[in-house]
């Protein structure tokens, strides 16, 4: 069985609270094993009437004087969120949210510019690119497991056929 659990906190694989999770780096953890999925790119994306009524900024500088979609308070500190919080100042900041999908769609209801990955605002209707791809911004995608769970045949199987799925499906819109 499989289930799938999707959370912004990290679970802990040698707690086993979980057998097999995505994360956003590299396992730091010595008693991991993980795979490299891909480079994920990211850029600043808006609703098309956005930005044609307030235009795009030509540089991550040029933030200022747009309104923008950053992270709750609360979420694990990204370097997404760091990135706007370099470029944009709290005032800017008119919608927050722990998840990347509500971003997006507050970026596709006209809320402001969002930060997000290029894999996911491709494949969406109603964004448009202001900013693509962010040169200061790639993060990587890796799948992780305990190294005591990597030779079981379930868990291997799951890694090699998702990690595959994910990696050619977000491979494509990642430009």
């Amino acid at each position: 069985m499989v289930e799938l659990a999707v959370d912004n906190r990290t679970y802990d694989l040698s707690r086993r609270e979980a057998d097999v999770a995505f994360r956003a780096m590299r396992p730091k953890e010595g008693d991991l094993f993980g795979r490299k999925l891909i480079d994920v790119r990211w850029g600043i994306y808006a609703a098309p009437d956005y930005l044609r009524a307030r235009g795009a900024p030509r540089r991550p500088a040029g933030l200022a004087g747009h309104d923008v979609i950053g992270w709750a308070e609360f979420s694990h500190p990204t370097r997404a969120a760091t990135f706007i919080a370099q470029y944009a100042a709290p005032a800017q900041i008119g919608f927050r949210s722990s998840s990347l999908v509500n971003q997006m769609l507050a970026a596709k209801a006209g809320l402001g510019l969002a930060v997000l990955p290029c894999y996911l605002a491709a494949a969406e209707n109603g964004l448009k690119p202001a900013i693509v791809p962010l040169k200061d911004l790639v993060t990587e995608l890796w799948i992780v497991t305990h190294l005591s769970l990597k030779d079981t045949a379930r868990v291997r199987a799951f890694m090699e056929t998702v990690g595959e799925g994910v990696r050619n499906r977000l491979r494509g819109g990642n430009d």
